[in-house]
């Protein structure tokens, strides 16, 4: 597996919010990166002590829950990979600019001191670091890891596709109990049903975490066997930073554990402040009050940038803003009124008026720098005349009114809906905007009750049987507008077991294809990650994910 390609890293005077993560920081040194051990583990540094305040980040509203496996928000998600460990991680690598950044090809051990894959390339077997506690003060052992692989699978909330791109089930997820088995007290095997290309890569995401299983058992209820309530507002993990306290409307703040394996971080403390307006956090920003300020509007950070009180970075991802519609009812039920709306998204516009060029227009269902992208393929181009005609020549000749939802706590979806409501008015198809609250956007989206609206999708591993079953798939866990398509799932199926590159290649050369036939979504284009931080920070490492770390971090 290749790292995302097109990585630049520069100080730029404008701000392209480039991600759902929305994430703001800045590059400098940190300490050198672990040597893998020979069977792909590998030991991993602590932090550089130092004098270091508090880093604070201005958030625009609460999280539901800090649990792993049930939160679907950015900064949720951020809160739980600074709380909890993962089984590997990534080595820190230097750009020529001095930035620092994740290598993706070369996991190494975190959690896991090292690993083993049998021949047949079936089973992992995880040698376990001892001595890692969790906030608790407990020892973290096998039995750790096999609950909470249990957990993850079992409580049928998302969990289900780290195992199922890992292979470890299909459809059972009581299999796990079969798959995963604990050796002795430091060492666990998983076993897959077929050879996957990212193991071990998976077991880096932020989600795949290693539970306290003792304290969450204490937790559990004939209602809730795996304590998912608890987990709302309390942690389980064994991360550099643990949770100290939750005020709705006001803060959570985490705080530095003493006695991380890897040695303590250098802030003493994590303060995500809830700061609703979004002048307000640009504020605080500006003059020092916070390190870190979510969902920025463009103007307003180029004028942060220009002022000289803020560092601006940017990072080429392939992350990608995508406008979904709905397959099954409604007018983008038809093939051709989908086609037609894709002719008329306005990508450059978006690109050069919403993100100032921080960004890359149009793409299809494999991002810009993923193996397998086909730079040729029949991507959809603004043609408002091919459009028309297309249009003419659907079931919705006359035009039609239509809804496009988006979370209203996202300034360039909105700025994006804009321009797309104003190029389908051309068309006579009459676009109302819905601006969500994040919450209800969130529950709306995993209830598949979004018919045509904007969203935002990264797979957190750079590879294209992962990111086609996250987002294509019939029924994966990014589908939400019912596309299914026998030809396309019989080809990524086919890819999927299959180590043979001009095979797999062949195949996600003919899946663009069809796709962009069957215009499922109109891909936008490839939001760059922009991130912003007080000039006192230092220690920030780009993470294929877009989440901040905040272990190596130092607030001066």
């Amino acid at each position: 597996m290749r790292s995302r390609t097109n990585r630049r890293t520069m100080l730029v005077a404008a701000f392209g919010m480039a991600t759902a993560m929305a994430i703001a920081a800045c590059t400098s040194t940190t300490p050198g990166s672990p040597t893998p051990a020979a069977t792909g583990g590998g030991s991993t540094p602590g932090a550089t002590a130092g004098e270091s305040k508090a880093i604070i980040k201005a958030i625009s509203g609460d999280t539901q829950t800090i649990d792993p496996r049930l939160n679907f928000q950015p900064r949720a998600s951020e809160m739980v990979a600074n709380m909890y460990d993962q089984l590997v991680t990534y080595p820190t690598l230097t750009d020529a600019n001095g930035g620092l950044y994740s290598d993706v090809t070369k996991p190494e051990g975190l959690l896991a001191e090292s690993w083993e894959i049998s021949a047949d390339g079936l089973t992992v077997t995880w040698h376990l670091r001892k001595g890692v506690k969790f906030h608790s003060g407990r020892e973290m052992t096998a039995e750790d890891v096999k609950w909470s692989w249990q957990r993850a699978a079992k409580i049928q909330k998302g969990g289900w596709f780290d195992h199922k791109v890992t292979a470890l089930y299909s459809d059972n997820e009581n299999d796990i109990d079969t798959v995963v088995t604990v050796v002795d007290k430091y060492t666990v095997t998983m076993k897959s049903q077929y050879v996957t290309p990212y193991r071990p890569q998976v077991f880096a995401n932020a989600g795949v975490t290693v539970y306290d299983s003792e304290l969450m058992k204490q937790h559990v209820t004939a209602d809730d066997p795996w304590a998912a309530e608890y987990l709302k507002d309390h942690d389980a993990g064994s991360g550099p930073f643990l949770l100290e306290k939750i005020e709705p409307g006001v803060q959570v703040v985490m705080k530095r554990f003493d006695d991380y394996f890897r040695g303590p971080a250098a802030a003493p403390q994590i303060v995500y402040r809830v700061i609703p307006s979004a002048s307000s956090r640009a504020t605080l920003l500006e003059n020092g009050e916070v390190q870190f300020a979510e969902e920025l509007d463009l103007n307003t950070a180029k004028k942060l940038a220009e002022s000289g009180k803020v560092t601006i970075i940017d990072y080429k991802t392939t992350d990608q803003l995508f406008l979904m519609m709905n397959t099954l009812t409604g007018p983008t039920a038809d093939r051709k009124v989908r086609q037609a709306i894709a002719m008329a998204v306005p990508y450059d516009d978006i690109v050069k008026t919403v993100y100032f060029g921080y960004a890359q227009s149009g793409g299809g269902p494999l991002p810009i720098g993923t193996p397998g992208y086909d730079p040729n393929a029949p991507f959809a181009k603004y043609d408002i005349e091919k459009a028309k005609a297309t249009l003419a020549a659907s079931s919705q000749a006359s035009g039609f009114d239509i809804t496009l939802s988006i979370d209203a706590s996202r300034p360039q979806w909105e700025q994006a809906a804009l321009l797309i409501q104003n190029s389908l008015a051309a068309l006579n198809i009459k676009v109302t905007i819905d601006k969500l609250a994040p919450a209800n956007y969130n529950e709306q989206f995993f209830a598949n009750k979004l018919p045509f609206f904007i969203f935002q999708g990264l797979s957190w591993v750079n590879e294209p049987t992962y990111h086609f079953l996250l987002f294509w798939e019939a029924g994966s866990y990014g589908n939400r507008i019912g596309y299914a398509n026998t030809q396309v799932d019989a080809l990524l199926a086919e890819a999927k077991r299959s180590t043979d590159d001009a095979l797999r290649n062949k195949n996600f050369a003919e899946v663009q294809k069809l796709m962009l036939e069957d215009a499922p979504a109109a891909w936008i284009g490839q939001p760059d990650l922009v991130i912003a931080t007080t000039k006192g920070i230092s220690g920030y490492i780009q993470r294929p994910d877009q989440i901040t770390r905040f272990y190596t971090m130092t607030n001066q």
